[in-house]
């Protein structure tokens, strides 16, 4: 009977609070004038750690309010 069931709603408990450093993720980062590889693989790296840490605060905010 799954076919007719509707999309499940997320519903808080009154409560719940997410803390406000989890709601806000790391800036990307702009990008250099490129003057050499290390350069462009130290962008990248950043880039990498920017989206690394909108990943794990989603991830916590999940968490908090009860969603795989």
């Amino acid at each position: 009977m799954t076919a007719c069931a509707g999309t499940p709603q997320v519903v808080l408990a009154p409560n719940t609070k997410v803390p406000a450093e989890l709601l806000k993720c790391s800036a990307e980062p702009t990008p250099p004038v490129i003057q050499n590889d290390t350069e462009l693989t130290d962008w990248i790296l950043d880039l990498s750690q920017a989206g690394q840490d909108c990943r794990d605060k989603l991830n916590a905010v999940s968490g908090i309010v009860g969603t795989p």
